[in-house]
């Protein structure tokens, strides 16, 4: 029978195998293919990994042309394909801030300039503002909390 296998770089080669072969050994065969070594290949039929190496490609009901997806397994460093192993970083060395943690200070969500403040944050929303009240928008960018409050509340009263 014949396999195509498709890698995760879009390499495409096709296997002449027959369907009593074990998965293990279907592995080497893509090794030889694609570089990379059979320890480190999983192999996917129909978005299912063939997990058990025992197993023959017609146990698990794989037939004439299908199409198996060689996934490359990343807990190993190999310098054939630059696949490696996802970096391990020491944290050990970094010491923990001392002293009591910094606080931003506390303003009610009626505080004009704290209301003034959040909104200059955020270029999305003093856009959505400029565009739905432009008046309110001008008294923000005005740089007077007091005007700013005066425009909120008469956005209200109308």
């Amino acid at each position: 029978m014949k396999l195509s296998v498709t890698t995760f770089k879009d390499d495409l080669f096709t296997l002449e195998v027959s369907d009593d072969i074990e998965i293990e050994n279907l592995k080497v065969y893509c090794e030889m293919e694609s570089g990379i070594p059979s320890a480190n290949i999983t192999l996917v039929w129909n978005g299912t990994p063939l997990t058990d190496n025992k197993k023959t490609v017609g146990q698990y009901g794989i037939s004439d042309g299908e199409m198996l997806f060689l996934q490359p397994l990343h807990n190993r460093s190999d310098p054939r394909t630059g696949l490696s192993a996802a970096p391990t970083i020491d944290f050990s060395g970094i010491a923990p801030p001392t002293g009591a943690p910094q606080q931003r200070p506390s303003r009610s969500s009626t505080d004009p300039y704290a209301l003034r403040e959040l909104l200059l944050t955020s270029p999305h929303e003093v856009a959505l503002l400029k565009q739905n009240n432009p008046p309110m928008a001008e008294a923000l960018l005005s740089g007077d909390p007091g005007i700013l409050v005066t425009s909120y509340l008469s956005s209200y009263s109308q």
